[in-house]
């Protein structure tokens, strides 16, 4: 896919300062639930890629994490997408925030980097692609790879951000706005690279103010701006702004929603089932508890189909007001 967005350059400044952010102690963060039961709290410790750290940038923010291991390597990106024969969901669009999305049939899992072996590498360690995609399930879908390009980017996997488009730094003007949360992703990329034996691959992130081409590895970047955080230290993790905690309510709430239109559905065709049953039975009863009967269950199927015709547009109107975000 092309795009005639120009890439934009960082100032030698900025990705010093975006690069260089580190952290030591502990960092609590708290997110929005993805899904009934998962984890929103987790504890990060520096230096330290323990469950909660693979749970938090392996299962929730791969996206951004990658895009701090391209800046730091050059090394391409990898997607890991899933397909969408049918077009993406409602809750799918509503998270592109009414942009239209890369692709529109297939969705972003997971994405890793490329290394020099032709391995993937991510939070969860190094592994080839098929094994990566085994680990999300993704055994017979496609697996792409994604060679870096500007303009591609957050578009790619950060749906909602077109304003971003083209710049490198993305993954750390968004959800990790907060310099505090910069630090730790540019953190836990360092980290990433050198506990896997990837350490001399740190860059200085020349490759960004030059071109899109890796380069060279040069010096590792010195830290700027460091965080000292404890266990008491928190931030809370739900969209970097007001309208991305909107945009993913209105997300739950659209496969909330979904999920309640298709229950009805059934429930509709079913009690419409036993009225009918009941009819053949019970329609030349002339016994007043077997009118009864019937006109309950035909006020029953009544009610269900009026519910179920009002759910629709109750969908199509959070839809709507995703777009407008």
């Amino acid at each position: 896919m092309t795009s005639s967005v120009a890439a934009r350059r960082p100032s030698a400044e900025e990705v010093r300062q975006k690069l260089g952010g580190d952290f030591t102690g502990q960092f609590r963060v708290t997110t929005d639930p993805v899904q009934p039961g998962a984890p929103t709290s987790f504890l990060l410790k520096s230096g330290e890629i323990d469950d909660d750290a693979k749970s938090f940038f392996g299962y929730r923010y791969c996206h951004w994490l990658a895009g701090a291991l391209h800046c730091l390597t050059g090394w391409e990106l990898v997607a890991f997408d899933e397909e969408r024969p049918h077009g993406l969901s409602f809750a799918e669009r509503a998270i592109c925030g009414g942009h239209k999305p890369f692709d529109e049939h297939w969705w972003p899992v997971h994405t890793a980097v490329r290394t020099p072996k032709g391995t993937v590498l991510d939070i969860l360690g190094e592994a080839t692609p098929e094994r990566r995609a085994e680990d999300f399930w993704l055994r017979d879908e496609r697996v792409r790879a994604v060679p870096f390009r500007n303009e591609d980017m957050p578009a790619r996997v950060e749906l909602a951000r077109p304003e971003l488009r083209g710049d490198p730094l993305w993954w750390c003007k968004t959800t990790f706005a907060d310099p505090r949360l910069t630090a730790i992703v540019a953190h836990f990329a360092r980290t990433v690279l050198t506990q896997h034996g990837y350490g001399e691959h740190i860059t200085n992130g020349a490759h960004l103010l030059q071109s899109s081409r890796p380069t060279t590895p040069a010096t590792h970047p010195q830290p700027t701006a460091t965080t000292t955080a404890t266990t008491s230290s928190a931030s809370t993790l739900g969209g970097n702004t007001m309208i991305e905690q909107v945009r993913q309510a209105i997300a739950m709430s659209t496969d909330k929603a979904q999920t309640i239109a298709g229950m009805l559905q059934q429930a509709t065709t079913e009690a419409d089932e036993i009225q009918a049953l009941l009819a053949q039975v019970l329609q030349g009863s002339s016994s007043a508890e077997a009118q009864q009967v019937l006109g309950i269950f035909a006020q029953l199927t009544e009610q269900l189909t009026q519910s179920s015709q009002a759910i629709h547009p109750a969908v199509e109107a959070l839809h709507h007001y995703a777009a407008r975000l």
